[in-house]
Order: C-alpha cells, then structure tokens, then sequence
C-alpha cells in the first residue's frame, strides 16, 4: 500500500507560509507602534520635567523672557504629542486589520488541517482492513495447509 499523501498539501503548504508572513506582517507593525509609543511617552515626560522646571524659576523670579521661550517649547511638545498621538491612532487601525487578515489565515490553515487529519484518519483505517485482511488470508492458508496435510498427510 502506498503511502500516505495528502491531496492538499501544497495549498496547506502555502497557507502556513501565507499565515506566517501575516503574523510577522503583524508584529512588525505592533514594534513600529511601540517605537513611537515610547516616543510619546518620552515627549510627555520631557513637558512634564520642563513645566516643573518652569515651576521653579517663577518661584525664583526669573525674567519673562526665561518664560516666553518656555512656553514656546512647551508648544512644541503638545504639537508633537498630538502629531504620535495621530500616528498612534493609526497604528492601533493597521495593526486591527492585520491582526484580522492574520486570523482568517490561521482559520483556513486550521481548516485545512483537520482536513488533513480527517484525510489521515481514513487512510489509517484503510491501511488497518488491508493489514487485517492479510492477516486473516495468511491464517485461512495455514488453516487450509494444516487440513490438507491431515487429509493426505
């Protein structure tokens, strides 16, 4: 008996391949949003130590132009912080979409694999009657052999 094949093993072969590509697909993107996530986040932290910073010089009386300049600054990082909060926003809606092409690849690499279990299982089966057949043949032989010698042994 020849072996087992499955009929669909290169369309499983190239689901799985399919399936991988979209799960490095996705988590290229999640490193990219956490990249700029800890931009962010490095930016707020950067408004926060300036506005203590600006904090500290009003309670020391420092001159208005020391606070001018700050509060351009500070302009500058809520700019840029609602610039990565955007960009952020994005990511999440990207990273959604492939996290969904990803799970309908994983479904129809699932799919096809319990067809290939399901097409396994059939065969054993059959290679399961084909060896008890043989098994009973050789039996019903000696059976046979064993009558015939008694007969004109």
């Amino acid at each position: 008996m020849k072996r087992f094949a499955f009929r669909f093993n290169r369309v499983l072969e190239t689901k799985r391949h399919i399936e991988e590509a979209k799960k490095n697909a996705l988590a290229a993107l999640v490193a990219q949003r956490l990249q700029d996530e800890t931009q962010l986040l490095a930016i707020q932290g950067e408004l926060l130590d300036r506005q203590r910073e600006l904090a500290g010089r009003a309670e020391a009386g420092k001159t208005l132009s020391d606070v001018a300049l700050m509060v351009r600054y500070f302009s500058k990082l809520a700019d840029d912080i609602r610039r990565l909060e955007k960009v952020l926003a994005r990511w999440d809606a990207e990273i959604e979409a492939k996290r969904a092409e990803f799970v309908e690849a994983k479904r129809e690499t699932a799919t096809l694999e319990k067809l290939e279990a399901t097409d396994r299982r059939a065969y054993m089966k059959a290679v399961a009657g084909w060896e008890q057949k043989l098994i009973d043949d050789v039996a019903t032989g000696r059976y046979v052999r064993g009558l015939h010698e008694e007969v004109y042994g």
